[in-house]
């Protein structure tokens, strides 16, 4: 056995055995606990310490940050910190479709046969993904992005469009994580995770749909969104509320929700409606740059 395969057997054996750890860590406990660890308020200094040394380790750009430091009652608040106004500028052009959060690039293009590609030689089904039957033609002129957002990053996400929520569906699942190695190991991650699911009917094209998928994994306690008032990431289990035409409206670059840590957002909309200008693998994401253009006529 030559050297390269010998080094690849033994890879092997190592990603089976972490995938095993993993599966039978208590994955979702513990992100609860931490989260709610991450939630106590603790002596000014000691947060004000925890936090410090988390810009450190994490390379945090403070200076976006709305507050200062010492401003911050736990650790959570900071994770879920605003940026300074003027920080970041949304791109208002006619037809610009922008991206929804701060990150890098994940896998992106258009679905073949309804499903989206989670690394080279991995799919996954993009109804299993939003909770959609399999024979929606949706899915077969749908195109898609991954977004994955790192801890230094800001934790907020933002519609794309100017738009109404006509529904939300709270999937439950596992907190695997979302790095690259469960990327590469983990079967249908993201249809295998906690997700929400957020239908946007586009104010230019009320006959369309476009959707945005925040995906939760290990240490991310909760989603929480700007509309609605139903509890998520609770024991409740599968939630779906649909909305009335004109009861949540948010105009482009408008705030729809926030992770309690960092995730991965995806972003799926019909080919033929809205067309996403595919980046490669790990190109840096900017809140409010165009991603791509929508052709439509309002």
């Amino acid at each position: 056995m030559g050297s390269s395969r010998l080094e690849c057997f033994f890879r092997s054996i190592a990603d089976k055995w972490k995938y095993l750890g993993l599966w039978l860590l208590p994955k979702n406990a513990l992100s609860r606990l931490m989260g709610r660890f991450a939630e106590l308020r603790k002596p000014a200094l000691l947060v004000e310490w925890q936090i410090g040394v988390f810009c450190k380790l994490f390379a945090v750009n403070l200076n976006e940050c709305a507050q200062p430091i010492e401003s911050y009652g736990s650790l959570q608040d900071f994770f879920t910190r605003r940026l300074k106004p003027g920080a970041r500028t949304i791109d208002k052009s006619e037809h610009s479709l922008t991206a929804p959060c701060d990150g890098f690039w994940g896998s992106s293009g258009i679905a073949t046969q309804g499903q989206a590609v989670q690394i080279k030689g991995k799919h996954y089904h993009l109804a299993n993904l939003l909770g959609l039957n399999s024979n929606d033609t949706f899915l077969e002129k749908s195109t898609y992005a991954t977004f994955y957002l790192s801890p230094k990053d800001y934790h907020r996400f933002h519609s794309p469009i100017d738009g109404h929520i006509v529904s939300m569906t709270y999937i439950p699942g596992f907190l695997w994580p979302v790095n690259s190695w469960a990327v590469n190991n983990v079967e249908n991650l993201f249809c295998v995770n906690e997700r929400v699911v957020m239908a946007i009917r586009p104010l230019a094209d009320p006959s369309h749909l476009m959707y945005l998928v925040a995906v939760g994994a290990t240490m991310v306690g909760k989603i929480h969104v700007e509309f609605g008032r139903d509890p998520l990431n609770k024991p409740q289990g599968y939630l779906h509320r649909e909305y009335g035409h004109d009861e949540y409206f948010f105009a482009q670059g408008q705030e729809l929700g926030r992770f309690m840590f960092g995730s991965t957002l995806v972003l799926v909309a019909n080919s033929s409606r809205a067309l996403i200008q595919c980046e490669a693998m790990g190109k840096v994401l900017t809140l409010g740059e165009c991603i791509g253009r929508t052709t439509y006529d309002g």
